[in-house]
């Protein structure tokens, strides 16, 4: 992910001046990496003008107005398909393994350590799935601090490009992330392909409030997130990166 978009999530994190505020629904967001004191608190001085922080929120609002024009993508614009025969199946190579020249058919790659190999690029869901969590988050922190329903409706748009709708939506598995090819169609390791997905999370929180965001759509994505979890959790490549993490091996980003 673009250290960039981590200068933005900074924007919560910096000490506002002291203001007292009174109950709000806002406590009530359902968010994780945030603490949500720290953005009422943060909501409140910004609308008091009292904040800290002018340059990290113009710098949100900057971001959040480019994204109001961006186009959202989705995991059926590769030009490959996964074994499943299936576009909506999440696809990607492991970024450190390249064609071996001594290779035959049966083992055409080897591992070569903190090189990257750009053949990864020819398929673009990792990107797309990247761009679109960071997408959700920043428009939606935008909405939070703004209440402007445009970015709101916007973040709702890369959702269901992405996650809901039925011609474009990504199924709720890595199944076929950071494969190799000649060795296996995908891996463990590629569980950490989906570390985004945290900042979808909050995302969908920091739109709770939006008059936009509809039951259906938010029950929708509670199943999608749902059926995900199973899958860490029961599937081989799921448990094969549970076992690896216990064990402390390293494993391709």
């Amino acid at each position: 992910m673009h250290k960039l978009f981590y200068s933005l999530i900074g924007l919560i994190f910096i000490t506002t001046v002291p203001f007292t505020f009174s109950q709000t629904a806002d406590e009530n967001l359902h968010v994780f990496l945030i603490d949500k004191k720290v953005l009422v608190r943060s909501k409140a001085a910004i609308k008091s003008e009292k904040g800290k922080f002018s340059e990290q929120y113009r710098e949100l609002k900057a971001r959040a107005g480019k994204l109001l024009s961006a186009t959202p993508h989705s995991v059926v614009q590769k030009s490959q398909t996964p074994t499943s025969g299936d576009k909506h199946d999440y696809m990607s190579l492991a970024r450190y393994w390249w064609p071996d020249p001594n290779g035959d058919e049966d083992d055409p790659y080897i591992r070569k350590d903190g090189e990257s190999n750009p053949e990864i690029q020819s398929i673009s869901d990792h990107k797309y799935l990247s761009e679109t969590n960071e997408s959700i988050f920043t428009l939606a922190l935008a909405y939070y601090f703004t209440e402007d329903e445009d970015y709101a409706k916007k973040a709702l748009s890369f959702l269901h490009v992405f996650y809901l709708d039925d011609q474009t939506k990504m199924n709720p598995n890595l199944n076929f992330a950071q494969a190799v090819k000649g060795k296996n169609d995908g891996r463990g390791s590629g569980v950490l392909d989906g570390r985004s997905i945290i900042f979808l999370v909050d995302g969908l929180g920091l739109l709770e409030n939006s008059k936009n965001f509809e039951k259906n759509d938010r029950e929708s994505m509670h199943t999608w997130l749902t059926e995900y979890r199973r899958w860490l959790l029961e599937s081989k490549n799921g448990k094969d990166e549970g076992k690896a993490k216990k064990l402390g091996h390293k494993e391709d980003v």
